[in-house]
């Protein structure tokens, strides 16, 4: 599952998301049309996101069956 520091932001603006996969499998992270690289367990990557208005935006890991395992979430732009 994702744990973002905060599942929100007051305005629409930049977003910069940093993931490390603390898992076992390789993972990735998709939300507005961009998304990390495949990450090896124990790497590191950030994804700049700049959210242009307010909205509910869905993320997920894109892996093939992930999201449908519970790695998906909204983050709101309020």
């Amino acid at each position: 599952m994702f744990r973002l520091s905060t599942r929100s932001i007051t305005k629409p603006g930049q977003v910069t998301f940093a993931f490390k996969n603390i898992g076992h499998v390789l993972h990735d992270f998709k939300i507005n049309g961009k998304k990390t690289p495949l990450l090896q367990p124990g790497k590191t990557a950030k994804l700049v996101v700049t959210f242009k208005k307010k909205g509910r935006y869905p993320y997920v890991c894109s892996v093939f069956g992930h999201a449908a395992a519970g790695m998906k979430g909204v983050f709101t732009v309020r």
